[in-house]
């Protein structure tokens, strides 16, 4: 293959490039798009189209009127021969239950109210007051109790007190009669009593006697001298005597243990 000159293949160049240059002018013209085939508008049958279908459309009209016309007298013959009926529109809370004109309610609740009023005046009147006056005598009742017992421990507490300054003035008396001797009473007798001597001791001379009744009277002791009588020559000093036989001895023996075992009993 021959080889191409220097010259040969700058026309080349120049021949691609106006190629080249020729088809870009082509596309800015048509702006990219494909090719569209197109024929020139009939501007008769345009004018056709344009009046039949204005016809069409106030045919439509026409139509459209009548039946708003027919609807609207309709309507209002509806208005002047029937009433219309209200549509009601639920509201939620609005709902209000059909009123009942029976008389069971009306009689049920005066029956109730009648009741209510008899039951009023039942614990108002008769149980209330029954109550209130128990509650009284219950209390009443209890003061009365609280006040007896009241008494009760005061008159205790006043015989407690009496018997403590009984005892307290019993004391002081013996103590008064301990810190001060007794002295014995000396009697002579010279005639019969009827009555029992407790006999301790006995003396032949009248001054001996004496003088130990003395001694006895000086330790508080209280005796009797029985002058002599019958036989006998002695007189006899006793200390107690009695009613009958039976205590003057009993009264002897108590004092053998003091006064030893001479004491006898004589009835003078």
């Amino acid at each position: 293959m021959a080889k191409k000159s220097k010259k040969d293949e700058l026309d080349d160049n120049e021949d691609i490039n106006k190629d080249t240059n020729d088809d870009l002018n082509e596309a800015d013209d048509n702006f990219g798009l494909p090719d569209v085939e197109y024929q020139p508008l009939d501007r008769d049958a345009e004018e056709e189209e344009s009046v039949e279908e204005i016809e069409r459309e106030e045919e439509v009209y026409s139509s459209v009127e009548e039946r708003e016309e027919d609807v609207y007298a309709n309507e209002h013959d509806d208005d002047y021969h029937t009433p219309v009926e209200e549509q009601h529109v639920y509201v939620p809370g609005s709902y209000k239950p059909p009123k009942d004109d029976s008389l069971v309610p009306k009689i049920l609740a005066l029956i109730f109210v009648v009741l209510l009023a008899g039951v009023g005046i039942w614990y108002f009147g008769f149980y209330r007051p029954d109550q209130k006056a128990q509650e009284r005598a219950k209390i009443e009742q209890q003061r009365k109790e609280r006040e007896e017992q009241q008494r009760l421990a005061a008159e205790q507490a006043e015989r407690e007190r009496q018997a403590a300054e009984q005892a307290r003035l019993e004391e002081e008396r013996r103590a008064e009669e301990e810190a001060e001797p007794k002295v014995g009473t000396i009697e002579t007798i010279s005639s019969r009593t009827g009555r029992y001597y407790v006999v301790i001791a006995s003396a032949i001379d009248e001054d001996l006697a004496m003088d130990h009744a003395k001694k006895l009277s000086a330790n508080g002791v209280s005796t009797t001298i029985i002058e002599p009588f019958g036989k006998s020559k002695f007189h006899r000093i006793a200390i107690e005597n009695h009613d009958t036989w039976a205590s003057a001895q009993n009264a002897a023996n108590d004092l053998k243990g003091e006064y030893g075992e001479g004491v006898w009993v004589i009835r003078y």
